[in-house]
């Protein structure tokens, strides 16, 4: 399964209904983000994307703008490769589900507040930042697959 062909993670037929659902949610997420990509090289500018992003920037009053910046940075790579890193010394077990509720809960809060970030300070159009949760979605689905519980001698999470 550890096949380096994105083509064979997707021919292989998946062993469990977990594995399933992660198939499909690869599958759709990199579909978006390319669908995106597609679309942004082929129609530009993207329609709703100026609507959108002119919305949110209408959002920015003084005091927002600042906690959108704490925000940004909470979202850089600075700060989340190293705390990845550290993330099976400080969790060496698997977290009891009701603790992985919470922790996917936390994430998803902090990857649209981070996306909302993005474009309010004007780094990112709104498309832009779907394109790069639909990535992040996909890369994360990849690592799940790979990581691979089903296999003989794996730890289960209880």
């Amino acid at each position: 399964m550890c096949s380096a062909s994105f083509a064979t993670v997707v021919a292989v037929a998946p062993s469990s209904p977990r594995r399933n659902s992660v198939c499909w949610i690869l599958l759709g997420s990199a579909a978006c983000f390319l669908a995106l990509a597609l679309a942004v090289m082929i129609v530009d500018p993207f329609p709703g994307d100026a609507a959108a992003r002119l919305w949110l920037l209408g959002l920015g009053s003084p005091g927002v703008v600042r906690v959108l910046r704490v925000i940004n940075y909470l979202g850089s790579w600075p700060l989340l490769l190293p705390a990845t890193l550290l993330l099976p010394v400080a969790f060496p077990a698997a977290l009891p589900p009701r603790a992985r509720v919470l922790v996917r809960a936390a994430s998803i809060l902090l990857i649209l507040l981070v996306a909302t970030a993005r474009i309010v300070l004007r780094a990112h159009w709104p498309v832009d930042t779907l394109a790069g949760i639909a990535l992040g979605l996909a890369l994360a689905s990849l690592a799940t697959l790979l990581a691979d519980p089903d296999k003989p001698g794996a730890t289960r999470p209880a």
